[in-house]
């Protein structure tokens, strides 16, 4: 198998080489500064860990502390974000409240326009403009339909 090597130790860091292995796991060799060393030393020690976990535990914290990284990032997003959010729920609920409203002043006219609305039919069914087979949802209604309207809409607060 091919060894894939990242030598930083041209730069005054710490080197490290990966050896792709046939079993196919990966043997790790780091190069550390004796300062990066002791501070590893002191890590392991007050974490209980042994030296022969090293790997793991390094590579677990690693990748625990980029999760946290990504999490505070998307944290920041959705900062960032929130007042936008915020602005269009406002506004939807501006829409809402208006809505509301309107369906408030119709239910409130609702047994008026459905009187008139019976009056028109009986109008044009006698002079001979509409025809009479033509049925619509509301001519139906009654007063118990019309309390429904006024308990939902007038009688509600937003």
């Amino acid at each position: 198998m091919e060894s894939s090597i990242y030598n930083a130790e041209a730069q005054g860091h710490a080197g490290f080489e990966a050896v792709h292995r046939k079993d196919g796991r990966v043997q790790v060799r780091l190069t550390l500064t004796l300062e990066v060393a002791n501070r590893l030393n002191r890590f392991l020690r007050e974490k209980g860990f042994r030296a022969s976990d090293i790997a793991p535990v390094l590579i677990e914290y690693g990748l625990d502390s980029q999760d946290e990284d990504a999490l505070k990032e998307l944290r920041e997003e959705r900062d960032r974000e929130l007042p936008k959010i915020d602005s269009k729920y406002a506004v939807i609920r501006f829409q809402n409240y208006e809505c509301f409203i309107v369906n408030q002043a119709i239910a409130m006219r609702l047994h008026t326009l459905l009187s008139e609305n019976r009056r028109l039919k009986r109008l044009c069914r006698a002079e001979g403009i509409m025809n009479t087979e033509v049925k619509d949802a509301w001519d139906s209604w009654g007063v118990t339909e019309v309390d429904e309207f006024y308990k939902r809409y007038v009688f509600k607060s937003i």
